[in-house]
């Protein structure tokens, strides 16, 4: 193998006035969609007003919508669609300079050694208006914008021995094209569907802890005597029923009381008195009986 005896340079004159032309297109698939067949669409493609696209520094610059008819105002379009950029529009955006030195190649300029640009579009859907927009940004990468490949292989007089091959080095600016965000819809039945699943999950998740409290867990005896109350008759059939439900419910207030921070009310028994049958019926004081008088 020898090395190359000549090597010829060859350079595009002027790049910045050079155009680049942006098609691109995005959908979704929803039950509630305005369009026909549920699909939402949006795309560079047809009529539609100036992007915008914003630079590293934040800047913006607004494009040129091309719609495939020919504009007397920007006849770089032609019959092409999509969003039209110039080359330096990209370039100054993304605080480009060709003619500064290149950090990938040492003595070049990036002008001889090449650069990428990393160009997005970032779609973005606006629910309540039903409407959707898209934007580009675009910054300058550290990769190489160079390749390499060979060329035809031919032979001098038809003998193997002198046979040549061209080998091709280009450099110039790359341009990788991303695209991220989206387009979204209100879906019911995406709705329901995470809401019962939501509830299976709590309620499986609730099943599990409860077996684990009840007959795995070490204190599962305490356990269970906080996981289940049991409330009292509300239709006591006979007074010693109604006692009892008097004094649950008051000291159900007190805790309550005592939770709120409040002063709980003094604790009252409510049971009667057993009169006995040998016991006076009155505590008064009798008067004495005078001559005459008799006691009734």
């Amino acid at each position: 193998i020898q090395a190359p005896d000549d090597v010829v340079s060859a350079y595009v004159g002027d790049v910045e006035s050079g155009t680049v032309l942006v098609q691109h297109s995005v959908s979704s698939q929803s039950a509630l969609s305005l369009l026909p067949g549920g699909r939402d669409a949006l795309d560079s493609f047809g009529p539609r007003k100036p992007a915008t696209l914003t630079g590293a520094d934040g800047t913006t610059v607004a494009t040129v919508p091309c719609d495939g008819q020919r504009s007397e105002h920007d006849p770089r379009c032609g019959k092409g669609r999509g969003d039209l950029f110039t080359l330096g529009q990209l370039l100054a955006a993304a605080g480009v300079d060709l003619d500064a030195p290149s950090l990938s190649s040492v003595g070049e300029t990036k002008r001889s050694a090449g650069v990428t640009l990393i160009l997005s579009v970032d779609y973005r859907a606006n629910l309540l208006t039903r409407s959707a927009d898209y934007s580009y940004l675009v910054n300058a990468s550290r990769l190489e914008a160079k390749a390499t490949f060979f060329g035809s292989f031919a032979s001098t007089f038809g003998a193997v021995p002198n046979a040549t091959r061209e080998v091709f080095s280009l450099h110039g600016v790359q341009l990788i094209f991303e695209q991220s965000g989206g387009l979204t819809s209100f879906d019911f039945f995406t709705l329901l569907l995470t809401f019962v699943s939501g509830l299976a999950l709590v309620s499986i998740s609730k099943s599990i802890t409860n077996t684990f409290l009840l007959y795995l867990a070490p204190r599962r005896n305490e356990y269970r005597l906080f996981l289940r109350s049991q409330t009292p008759d509300f239709a006591p059939a006979n007074q010693a029923e109604r006692r009892a439900l008097a004094d649950l419910v008051a000291s159900k207030r007190r805790k309550r009381a005592i939770c709120d921070g409040q002063p709980a009310a003094p604790e009252q028994s409510t049971e009667q008195p057993v009169v006995s049958p040998l016991a006076p019926l009155s505590e008064e004081p009798t008067a004495p009986l005078r001559a005459g008088s008799r006691a009734e």
